[in-house]
């Protein structure tokens, strides 16, 4: 089973289902909203601009704003030593 099954599984309620006695089935809304947009790794590592620039309000902010941009990790080349450790 894959985890969009899983995730799907969940967000039923399976409380109110009958179990085979000729019940009548309602329909009832899920325990968990499910994203509409579902984007994987790759997708996100895509979208993922180096020349993007930030908003100026974020600028302002000094507890959030970071000046040097910082790279996805699974874009930056491990060093021998880490690829060695795994």
């Amino acid at each position: 089973m894959n985890i969009l099954n899983r995730l799907r599984n969940l967000s039923g309620d399976s409380c109110n289902s009958s179990g085979g006695g000729g019940g009548t089935t309602s329909l009832t809304t899920p325990r968990y909203q499910l994203a509409e947009h579902r984007y994987g790794r790759e997708e996100m590592l895509i979208l993922f601009d180096r020349n993007c620039k930030p908003p100026e309000p974020l600028t302002n902010f000094s507890s959030l704003y970071v000046e040097k941009t910082q790279f996805p990790l699974a874009l930056i080349q491990m060093t021998e030593d880490e690829t060695s450790a795994n």
